[in-house]
């Protein structure tokens, strides 16, 4: 069916480009710093409580810049 590597590669990213043109993302995110560390998150909680606590932590610091500036113990606090 496939003559090389690449070939099944393309096969594979069309097909599910065709199944899924425009996935939904279930985590509320301003860019991709904060996309992160949502996905970090949702790996310890649900997206709903994710979604729940990250405008409270985002308010603070959406950047990783910000996040840098905030000690250990905010960052806890808010999540």
């Amino acid at each position: 069916m496939f003559s090389n590597h690449d070939e099944k590669i393309d096969f594979i990213i069309k097909t599910l480009e065709n199944l899924y043109p425009k996935p939904e993302i279930p985590l509320d995110h301003k860019n991709t710093f904060t996309f992160l560390v949502a996905v970090m998150l949702s790996a310890q909680s649900t997206d709903k409580k994710v979604n729940e606590i990250t405008p409270l932590l985002f308010a603070k610091a959406d950047s990783a810049k910000k996040m840098s500036m905030l000690k250990v113990d905010q960052i806890k606090n808010l999540i």
